[in-house]
């Protein structure tokens, strides 16, 4: 027997097909997808709350998907069809590589890391109290600039409390980040890669 997230797995499949030119790509690729990450099935704002979700909570399946386009993009799954216009989020000035959805631990808000072929990585926020139609509003997401590197940045990954950020680029390493009580993001610490040399 399939599960619930196994079907909504097989419904995205037919999600992520391309619908148009994609300028920026080279003329072989199939589709301009290079990542995808799952939001966290937890209610925003449940930390330390003993109330019962309603309908209305961020537990509705979404997916932040990123590609050669610039651009990212929400999926929200209504009913048994995912959205036909996802929120796009529009700061890389090139590929976007990699988007993470943050573990949800209860929190007042969601958070989404990308990282580009531009050296960027940003931080997207969205407090999520409210209506299920507000967080469909792209202006209701807050970017915030980690660091511009000088080499395009590969991949983004949460810790498990969605915290800390670990961020791998082309200066060979990976860098640890942390967020402050003011909001502001700090290195706290990093992983040089190899030399090359055997």
């Amino acid at each position: 027997m399939r599960t619930q997230r196994s079907v909504h797995a097989q419904r995205v499949s037919t999600l992520f097909m391309p619908t148009a030119a994609c300028k920026s790509c080279p003329p072989w690729r199939v589709t301009w997808f290079t990542s995808v990450s799952w939001a966290p099935l937890v209610a925003i704002g449940s930390l330390g709350s003993s109330e019962i979700e309603t309908a209305d909570t961020t537990t509705t399946p979404r997916l932040v998907s990123c590609g050669c386009d610039r651009h990212i993009k929400i999926w929200t799954l209504v009913g048994d069809t995912w959205s036909a216009n996802p929120v796009v989020l529009d700061g890389h000035d090139e590929w976007v590589r990699d988007v993470a959805w943050a573990p949800g631990i209860g929190l007042s808000c969601s958070t989404i890391a990308s990282c580009s072929q531009d050296g960027t990585v940003l931080i997207w926020t969205q407090q999520t109290e409210g209506s299920s139609a507000a967080r469909e509003d792209a202006s209701a997401w807050v970017c915030t600039t980690l660091r511009k590197f000088t080499e395009p940045v590969w991949r983004v990954s949460w810790s498990l409390t969605g915290n800390m950020l670990a961020v791998s680029s082309a200066e060979s390493k990976v860098t640890l980040w942390k967020e402050g009580i003011d909001g502001t993001w700090t290195q706290i610490g990093d992983l040089e890669g190899s030399s090359g040399t055997n």
